[in-house]
């Protein structure tokens, strides 16, 4: 994956997400936010229009995201500048194969609006851990 990089990551990688567990790909309308990024030839992602694909990509690369213990993890992450903001699948995180995670959880206090996504590795050594704010 550190072959991904071809520029220096942000010095604050701080953004807001929204997490789907029941999506199968992480899209943005934020091409900033991508590093190695390219365009792409149109790709329509299906979404919840019945009809037809709810979005098409046009450009695709690596959202980087920094964990609590600073590890960076790359995702890969479509391009539409359609898309309602940064989704990211914390399935297809786990099911890539730059990772060697095999699940991930996440956990929400309602009342303060804090939070953590964790995704949990193979070999059991330490969870990577995000926290997460509600706004």
């Amino acid at each position: 994956m550190r072959k991904a990089i071809h520029k220096e990551l942000p010095a604050a990688l701080e953004y807001r997400i929204h997490l789907d567990g029941g999506a199968n790909l992480s899209v943005t309308n934020r091409m900033d936010l991508l590093i190695k990024y390219k365009n792409i030839r149109r790709h329509a992602i299906a979404g919840v229009l019945q009809d037809g694909p709810a979005i098409y990509a046009t450009g695709a690369g690596y959202l980087p995201w920094r964990a609590a213990d600073d590890t960076t993890i790359l995702i890969k992450c479509y391009y539409s500048d359609s898309a309602a903001g940064t989704i990211i699948s914390p399935t297809d995180v786990v099911i890539n194969k730059f990772t060697d995670y095999n699940a991930w959880s996440q956990n929400a206090n309602i009342d303060t609006g804090q939070g953590y996504i964790a995704f949990h590795r193979r070999d059991e050594n330490n969870d990577t851990v995000f926290p997460l704010t509600s706004s």
